[in-house]
Formats: C-alpha cells, sequence, structure tokens
C-alpha cells in the first residue's frame, strides 16, 4: 500500500499543482497569461466615474472609461480590469483614474480574448502562477523518478 502511495501519489499532487497554475495563470483581470497579449493604444470615449448602490445604504465607487472597439465599428466598450480587487470601490483613486484619461487622450490596453483590458500586472497572481508551476514540475518530476525506482 505504501509503494503504491509513494508510486502515484507524489506524482498526482505534482500535477495538481501544475493543475492549478493553469488555472491561476488564467483568472484574473487581467489574468497573468495576458502579459504576453497584443496591445494597443485606443482613443478615449468615455471617462466617467459609476456610483452603485452594495447594500444597506453604502455605494461603491468605480472608474468606467469606454474606447471604440474594434477600432472603426462605432462600437463602444468599457475596458475592464481598470483596478486591482483590492482597489475596487475606492473613490479617490476612481476619480484620479478618471483625471488622467480625459475624453479624447490615448490609452495602451491589452486585447485578451477579443476584448480592451487595463495594461497593468497583478503582481501577485503573476508570482503565485509561477510559484505553482515551478513548485508542481519539481514535485512531479520528483514523483517521476520515484516511480521508475520503486518499480
Amino acid at each position: 500500500m505504501l509503494t503504491i502511495v509513494l508510486r502515484y501519489g507524489i506524482l498526482a499532487v505534482g500535477l495538481l499543482f501544475l493543475w492549478f497554475a493553469s488555472l491561476s495563470a488564467r483568472w484574473g483581470e487581467p489574468p497573468p497569461l495576458s502579459l504576453f497579449s497584443p496591445r494597443e493604444t485606443l482613443t478615449v470615449e468615455t471617462a466617467t466615474v459609476v456610483t452603485s448602490p452594495v447594500g444597506n445604504g453604502t455605494t461603491r465607487t468605480d472608474p468606467a472609461i469606454t474606447v471604440e472597439w474594434p477600432r472603426d465599428s462605432g462600437a463602444q466598450v468599457a475596458i475592464s480590469g481598470l483596478l486591482a480587487l483590492t482597489q475596487r470601490g475606492d473613490a479617490d483613486r476612481a476619480r484620479a483614474l478618471v483625471a488622467a484619461y480625459p475624453l479624447g487622450s490615448d490609452i495602451r490596453v491589452r486585447i485578451v480574448r477579443g476584448q480592451p483590458m487595463a495594461n497593468r500586472q497583478d503582481l501577485f497572481g503573476t508570482a503565485h502562477a509561477l510559484f505553482l508551476g515551478l513548485m508542481g514540475s519539481l514535485i512531479a518530476g520528483f514523483g517521476l523518478v520515484l516511480n521508475r525506482a520503486l518499480k
């Protein structure tokens, strides 16, 4: 029984880590994998601060910047991922971001899954995905070596 756990269990844990790494690399706004996505410089069509009710009388303030996407189509699309998850709802940050991009100015965005996203990087999410990938590779490699050694 112990031989089976050692032969296949460690390999399974390593593969599980690699699966978690692939999920972590695709999660978030923008996801860490979008680091390699193409960039575009688009013109700001609207830039406003949106206040929406959250519950029990409180409100949430978020920036809303729209651009024309695809180019020359006339359709306006909101840029997602302007603020990190921990900064969302902060009125001062939303106002500062909207003030930095007045109407008609250029904004650099990433094109992720065909939609414009903010050109910023979540360092924690990227480090998390890299750590899981490296640890998964090491554990799975050790599991393969142990599997061969215990045959």
